[in-house]
């Protein structure tokens, strides 16, 4: 069974707007943080599937915010491929060593 992501990645899109969407990166690292965990391919695709179908997100190209009310409507889930998935996971992991190893040295 998969576990639900869905509750986390609305967490993650919190204070977006249409002008100010999340990558998948993004997305990946806040998932990474708050669950200790990196979220697979299926589990993303499928929790922001549900939440863009449910009205909860939207899809702005290849990103993603909240849905809010005076919004332009939804249009539907174009989803993504495992391609786009693994190179925003890479993005993340690039990312995050660069963080932790500029952190490492900052505070020995």
């Amino acid at each position: 069974m998969t576990p639900d992501f869905k509750a986390t990645l609305e967490e993650a899109l919190a204070g977006t707007t249409v002008e100010a969407p999340k990558d998948l990166s993004e997305l990946i690292g806040y998932v990474d943080g708050r669950q200790k965990l990196i979220i697979n391919y299926e589990e993303l695709h499928e929790s922001l599937e549900a939440l863009v179908k449910s009205g909860q997100v939207r899809q702005v190209d290849d990103r993603y915010c909240l849905a809010s009310g005076d919004s332009a409507p939804s249009v539907p889930f174009r989803g993504f491929s495992y391609e786009a998935y693994r190179t925003a996971e890479q993005q993340y992991r690039k990312r995050f060593w660069k963080e932790y190893k500029e952190l490492r040295r900052r505070d020995p």
